[in-house]
């Protein structure tokens, strides 16, 4: 299973493989990309992605807005948004900060994702919510909500400190006084 997404995401990662644009290391490009091809980014792009094909963001590649394509490997940055058909891979270098709708998502060890993921549920037949009985609705409900990724900033960590130690224990001597007793009456 893996070998074969690895064999997937690697094809995907060729420098030019069958990508119809390549948005090479050196350029800069501010606006709307739209197509109905793939596309490779090894260089910079703030503006929106809308194409119908693969997107691969390479290891030098820094995307600032939103992408919407049919799957979507991340070994660079990616700041934004992303609604992928299919499958979103994050890679070991790779870097999103945003909300993703997917079907299927991979975080390789090494790969950062910060925000709110929402998966679609793949061939299932679910009924209107209204002739669901009660109790199997909040289930389904709460099996629908999206997952959220808390990972705290940087800034934001404290370092636990410990508490002082407690005094030792000392078991009483035979020779320690005993407490008085008073005759009841």
């Amino acid at each position: 299973m893996f070998s074969a997404m690895r064999k997937r995401m690697d094809q995907a990662m060729a420098p030019s493989g069958d990508a119809e644009t390549v948005i090479g290391k050196s350029t800069r490009l501010h606006g709307e990309i739209t197509g109905e091809g793939n596309i490779r980014i090894d260089g910079t792009v703030e503006g929106t992605i809308s194409i119908e094909g693969n997107a691969v963001i390479g290891e030098s590649g820094n995307v600032e807005g939103d992408i919407k394509a049919a799957n979507l490997v991340v070994s660079g940055t990616v700041t934004g948004n992303a609604n992928i058909e299919g499958n979103l891979c994050i890679q070991a270098t790779g870097q999103l900060v945003g909300d993703v709708k997917v079907k299927s998502f991979n975080i390789e060890d090494g790969g950062i994702f910060m925000g709110r993921s929402e998966m679609s549920l793949r061939g299932l037949n679910i009924p209107a919510m209204e002739s669901i009985r009660p109790s199997a609705r909040k289930a389904a409900e709460a099996q629908a909500t999206p997952a959220t990724a808390i990972i705290p900033e940087p800034d934001s960590y404290v370092e636990p400190t410990l508490a002082p130690p407690a005094p030792p224990i000392v078991p009483p001597t035979q020779n320690a006084p005993r407490p008085r007793q008073t005759k009841g009456r």
